[in-house]
């Protein structure tokens, strides 16, 4: 290669310098500038996404702080069981087949355990939990899934009425 470069005359060695220059700036922009400035744009959507949703949990926080308590006649499905309405709605919202399992508690609470869930599609089915069924969340546990936007949770249900 060497040789190759010393037998060119003096404008085509400054040719080939230049392409060089060319292709190393070209490569650099394509396969680390712009990947780098991509995935920073990226995370900079998703920052605001979550610092929305942030901020929706937070105004339902509140709401349901100033809520106070319901009465039976306020609810949807007071005489089902909580069993039956977490089932019932946890399809219904699209979330039956990450549902790992209930198990009854004592006082009108449930276990839940939901595996690779899609966080998006959990908290508006807890908030229609809340707000349907007067039915809120005692503890709640969440790990990482296995992909950006699912968790594993365990909650704890209870009904207020």
């Amino acid at each position: 290669m060497k040789a190759w470069f010393e037998r060119l005359t003096q404008r085509e060695r400054w040719m080939v310098m230049a392409a060089a220059a060319v292709v190393a700036v070209a490569v650099l922009q394509l396969g680390v500038i712009g990947p780098l400035w991509g995935g920073s744009a990226r995370l900079e959507a998703d920052l605001v996404d979550r610092g929305q949703l942030l901020a929706e949990v937070m105004a339902a926080e509140r709401a349901l702080a100033r809520g106070g308590g319901r009465s039976s006649d306020d609810v949807v499905g007071a005489d089902e069981s909580l069993v039956v309405i977490v089932d019932r709605t946890s399809r219904a919202a699209g979330l039956g087949p990450h549902l790992r399992g209930t198990q009854p508690g004592g006082d009108d609470s449930l276990r839940v355990r939901l595996e690779q869930v899609p966080f998006e599609r959990l908290v508006p089915w807890l908030a229609e939990l809340g707000d349907r069924f007067g039915v809120r969340v005692d503890t709640a546990s969440f790990d990482q899934g296995s992909e950006p936007g699912l968790v594993n949770a365990s909650l704890v249900l209870q009904r207020d009425v």
